[in-house]
Parts: structure tokens; sequence; C-alpha cells
């Protein structure tokens, strides 16, 4: 048996029959032969996904990069992972290691990098590598970033969360927006604006604020505002990280949530079940979201414009 074929049997080819396949893993595993992977995936881009993300620590992006590893081990892909703190000469760098290893497919889980500059340069990145024969699939589509892509409806979060507040008969809100620079944030932030005023809430009793996109911001956001305006009924927040940091606020100034002030977040993060009282979020399904990303990653029959959108659920707890 040749070398070539006995890689080929280990690199679990369809060329190599179930027999030979069969003998040359007992083989190696009698001398305790371990593939190399990495290797593997320099050689060729069968079997191998690179994933950019923002931040690999927020659980959001923990649960879809788990789910692509998860989908990834049943049908032999390697899942390569790379996080970039949103910082766009990274983000670059990383595609540009990554299309060095000559992977099967690159998967942009990765919103936070704003500027159109920068978004131009990694959108013509990653369109050579797509017209070398690489797949490319994104979260959040842009005028810059026009791949097969999978996701939600940044709007219908929003819109979800908002008929619940507003259905709570509350008439003052602070929408917790976070950077103003942050694609889905920004999207989320114009919806509740938009569907509380179309609810019948006067523009002037609406107060929008931005803050970096952690708790700490959002706690100075909201104390600055409560110290300073009259006080609101409800709070929508762009993220549940937000929306925990108002209650921490609200929490240290006596007010009580939601007997006085109703608090709203989106994501459903394991964070929002642990706080007290338990944050009333809308659902996102990271871990759906990550297996279909890995599935566009990896099938045939996707085009350009292939979308697969995906539904928030409303979570109610005790904060509205």
């Amino acid at each position: 048996m040749s070398l070539a074929t006995a890689s080929r049997a280990l690199g679990q080819h369809e060329s190599v029959s179930d027999d030979i396949r069969l003998r040359v893993r007992a083989v190696a595993d009698s001398i305790g032969y371990v593939a190399n992977m990495s290797a593997q995936a320099l050689r060729s881009k069968r079997n191998a996904v690179a994933v950019i993300v923002d931040d690999i620590t927020t659980a959001s992006v923990a649960a879809m990069v788990t789910a692509m590893q998860t989908a990834g081990r049943a049908d032999g892909t390697l899942v390569l992972v790379s996080g970039t703190s949103a910082i766009a000469q990274r983000t670059l760098h990383a595609l540009r290691v990554f299309r060095g290893l000559n992977p099967r497919a690159i998967v942009m889980v990765s919103g936070g990098v704003d500027a159109e500059a920068d978004l131009r340069e990694i959108g013509l990145e990653l369109a050579d590598y797509a017209a070398g024969g690489g797949r490319v699939v994104v979260l959040e589509p842009t005028p810059w970033l026009q791949f097969p892509s999978v996701g939600l409806s940044q709007e219908a979060l929003a819109r979800t969360l908002t008929n619940h507040m507003t259905s709570l008969g509350r008439r003052r809100a602070i929408v917790l927006a976070g950077s103003a620079n942050h694609v889905a944030f920004a999207a989320r932030a114009r919806t509740f604006v938009r569907e509380l005023e179309d609810s019948g809430i006067s523009p002037e009793h609406i107060s929008v604020l931005h803050s970096s996109n952690d708790r700490a911001g959002a706690e100075s956001a909201v104390r600055s505002a409560i110290a300073t305006q009259a006080e609101p009924t409800m709070i929508l927040a762009a993220s549940d990280a937000l929306a925990i940091g108002a209650m921490r606020a609200l929490r240290d100034l006596g007010i009580e949530v939601p007997r006085q002030i109703a608090v709203g977040g989106i994501d459903d993060s394991p964070m929002s079940q642990d706080v007290f009282p338990g944050l009333t979020t809308v659902r996102q399904p990271f871990d759906s979201i990550g297996r279909e990303a890995l599935r566009l990653a990896v099938s045939a029959d996707v085009t350009e414009a292939t979308h697969i959108e995906l539904r928030g659920e409303l979570v109610v707890r005790a904060s509205a």
C-alpha cells in the first residue's frame, strides 16, 4: 500500500474503500498514531471551516461556536476560531492567516467593526477569497458583506420586546442603545423608538442613551439619566448586558423593578436568569444559528443570496 493511499484512508477520503480504511486505522492505532488536523487543514480545504468572532468569551458567541464545533465533529469538519475584539486590523490579520490555511469556508460572526472603510477592506478580502473558490458565511450582512447569511431580524427582535413593554401601560421610556456604531444594536434602538412612537408615546417621553456595550457602561448611563431627567417607567435595552447594568443602577438608587421601572433586554443570556428579579428578554437561538452557519459553510446548494432567518422568542420574567 502506498503512503498516499494510507494518508487518504486516515483522511476519510471517499476514494478509499471501507476495508482499506479499517486496516489502516487498525495499524495507526497499534502504533499510537494521531493525525495532525492542522496539517490536514493546510493540505486541503475539505474539512476546515474558519470562524472569526469579536469576543469568544460572550455567552452568545460561545453558544454559536460550541454548536458549530459539535456539528463539525459529527461530519468531520475542523472548526478553527479566532477572536479579534472587533478591531479591524485584527480582523484583517485573522482573515489573511486563515486564508493561508486554505479552509473550506470562513464564517464571520462579527458585527463590531463598523467603520465603512474597514468594512470595505474586509469585504474585498472576503470577496477575493470567495472568487478563489472559498465559501463565506456572515451573520450581519452589510453593503460590503454580501454573502450567504444566517441570523435573526434585529427589527423583529426589538419589535417583540417593545410590544410586550408597551402592553404594560408604561408611558415614559429609556432606550439603552449601547454604542452608536454597533450595527445590530443601532437597528434595535431605531426599532424601539419607532415602535414606541407608533404605540402613541410622545417623542419627548423617549430618551435614547448611548454607552459602551457592557454592564458598566449601561449602569453609568442610567445613573446619569435618572439624576437629570424625569424618572422613566420602562427601560428597553439592546442587550441583556445593558439591561442588567441598568438594573444594578436602579437597585443602588433604591428604585424598585418592576414596580417603579420595568426593564427588558434581548438575548436570553445565562445572566438573565440569575439576576433578581429575573430579566424579561427576547431569546435568540444561538445554538441554531451556529448549526445553520456551519451547514451553509459546507453545503453545495448555496448561493450569494441564500439567507436563513430564525425567530426570537419572548421570555417573560419578573422584571417586566
